[in-house]
């Protein structure tokens, strides 16, 4: 399963990982969860990958945590919501590495750019 295959490439040290198209949030919040404990993962692309709000929470702990590497975040069309894209928002604010997030296509809404429009305030990596 793609979830399963993406855990293990984290967790063997690989420093780009695409997933497209996991089928449950769980999955995601498991990627999420191998994320944080990753020394070498530079990029991480959830491609329509069903994160919703679940999955966005996870990702937004993990990148709120300082993942000692995570550059590049790519999670378009994943349905995160206002919600999910408040989450995000108040992470980056705390986050020192990403250097990219693409969030198109997630039904975010003013309110949510609103919230990632803070979180950017307060963030000096992201371009």
């Amino acid at each position: 399963d793609v979830a399963k295959q993406a855990i293990e490439q984290i967790g063997d040290g690989v420093q780009r990982v695409f997933v497209q198209g996991a089928r449950a949030c769980a999955d995601v919040v498991a990627i999420a969860h191998a994320v944080r404990s990753s020394t070498a993962l530079l990029s991480l692309n959830l491609y329509f990958s069903c994160s919703e709000l679940r999955g966005a929470q996870a990702i937004a702990e993990a990148i709120a945590d300082h993942t000692p590497r995570l550059r590049y975040l790519e999670m378009e069309g994943n349905r995160i919501g206002a919600i999910g894209a408040v989450r995000i928002g108040r992470a980056l604010s705390a986050n020192t590495t990403l250097l990219m997030l693409n969030l198109r296509s997630n039904g975010i809404g003013s309110d949510g750019m609103a919230e990632i429009a803070t979180g950017l305030a307060g963030n000096t990596c992201l371009r």
